[in-house]
């Protein structure tokens, strides 16, 4: 595929073609674009939402020639910055006649816990720490077979203390979830661990624990995606200055 030079003095319509002829679209893409044009818009933003007063525009547009690993892309933007397009537009040919964005999937694990207060002997349950950890994947096992085989799942599970809060722990789960963003699937594989994990404190003796919430955390240190450009010290000369 050849990069698209003079892609923002084309039509509306024109736009629309080049993309659907470029990236393969076919007439659903165009039926789609055109369904958020339709006649009478008002009836169809009303039901959105709850109590809409009325609507808040912004225009979608696209940056042309994005070179990602070697495949060219058009990145939908919605923003009401004209210049914004713009210098995203020019800064992705430009990046384009120099070997584009290369990009590098370090890692994709993400994590979730279940927060717990418990008054008993920390070091004594984790002598089962093998074995709860196969008792809690097997409970929710319905919930993940799917993802396993996409190459996701459960990477391992963990009691772990928070310093400083007596009582206070978390089972700290770290999760994989393949080629989507996986907020929904370890919020409900969290879920389901909660009453299985009750019954194994249960099982070998010990109080139950008091779950306080189970959520997916933020913090995902290893989830990392590098992304890089380079190019000859000539080529950004007409920059200088």
């Amino acid at each position: 595929m050849q990069q698209i030079k003079g892609f923002s003095k084309l039509t509306r319509e024109q736009k629309v073609e080049y993309l659907k002829t470029a990236y393969n679209l076919g007439d659903d893409f165009e039926a789609v674009l055109e369904s958020y044009r339709h006649p009478d818009k008002q009836a169809i933003f009303d039901d959105f939402s709850e109590n809409t007063l009325t609507n808040y525009y912004l225009p979608f547009g696209v940056a042309p020639n994005f070179l990602i690993d070697g495949r060219l892309y058009a990145v939908p933007m919605v923003i009401e910055e004209s210049s914004v397009v713009a210098a995203a537009s020019r800064a992705a040919s430009f990046w384009a006649k120099n070997g584009g964005f290369k990009t590098k999937i370090h890692d994709t694990l993400k994590t979730g816990d279940i927060w717990f207060e418990w008054n008993g002997d920390l070091a004594a349950i984790r002598e089962f720490k093998a074995e709860l950890s196969v008792f809690l994947k097997q409970a929710v096992k319905a919930l993940t077979s799917s993802m396993e085989k996409r190459g996701g799942g459960i990477s391992s599970i963990e009691i772990l203390p928070l310093k400083g809060m007596e009582g206070l722990y978390r089972l700290h789960v770290r999760l994989k979830t393949a080629d989507s963003m996986g907020a929904n699937f370890i919020n409900s594989t969290l879920e389901a661990m909660k009453e299985p994990l009750l019954s194994f404190f249960e099982k070998k003796g010990y109080d139950a624990p008091v779950i306080i919430m189970a959520i997916l955390s933020n913090y995902t240190p290893d989830c990392l995606v590098s992304c890089s450009v380079s190019c000859e010290v000539e080529a950004l000369s007409p920059y200088a200055g």
